[in-house]
């Protein structure tokens, strides 16, 4: 019998700790840690970015984003090419080419779409502003008129019917140029549809030359 009652003594105990714990945290003020009860292991929700992953142990731990891809000096991205990362080019190229403003030079294109073009003819288009053949009648009246001119519902797509390398792509680029003038009302919209040579250089995809 001493056996068995020493072992419901020892229950009695043990179950009596948690109890006694229990009535202890109800009476005691909002966070002020109860003696003698279980430590209360609190996990940190993870944040998205860095994520966080809590330990068995309860500690927090970081663990680093992963790191962005890769994005040649045009701003695109490695792991998108070749095709959209062309076709994003010649969108880019286009907008470059076509935007304009009374405010600026007639030849402005060529520094806004060099980013986008090859060594080789960013030379050319440097050597039509050293020919100095003038802005033309054009110009002058757009200037005359404050107006300014923008590209709008660009796109560009490779064909898949068109010659392809993995160096060299045919790109079609298409869009809107919606421009407006101060005086004398807004032309209307202009349709925008060019066929670029896109080809692989050291720098990423670069436009070599426009074919129409």
């Amino acid at each position: 019998m001493s056996g068995r009652a020493g072992a419901s003594r020892l229950l009695l105990t043990l179950l009596a700790a948690p109890i006694a714990a229990g009535t202890a945290a109800c009476t005691a003020p909002a966070g002020t840690p109860t003696a003698g009860a279980p430590p209360t292991v609190r996990l940190a929700a993870p944040s998205p970015t860095p994520s966080g992953t809590a330990s068995p142990t309860g500690i927090q731990t970081r663990v680093a984003a992963p790191p962005s891809p890769p994005t040649n000096s045009a701003g695109f991205s490695a792991a998108e090419e070749p095709t959209a990362a062309v076709e994003q080019l010649a969108v880019a190229w286009l907008v470059a080419y076509r935007t304009a403003s009374f405010t600026g030079a007639a030849d402005a294109w060529i520094d806004r779409t060099a980013p986008y073009v090859t060594e080789q003819l960013a030379q050319q288009n440097l050597q039509l502003r050293r020919d100095g053949r003038g802005p033309g009648v054009a110009w002058q009246d757009f200037v005359d008129r404050r107006c300014t001119a923008r590209v709008v519902d660009a796109a560009a797509v490779i064909p898949p019917e068109a010659p392809r390398t993995d160096s060299t792509a045919h790109v079609q680029a298409a869009g809107t140029l919606h421009t407006t003038c101060a005086t004398g009302g807004d032309p209307p919209d202009e349709a925008l549809a060019v066929t670029l040579t896109a080809v692989r250089t050291a720098d990423g995809w670069r436009i070599a030359s426009r074919d129409y």
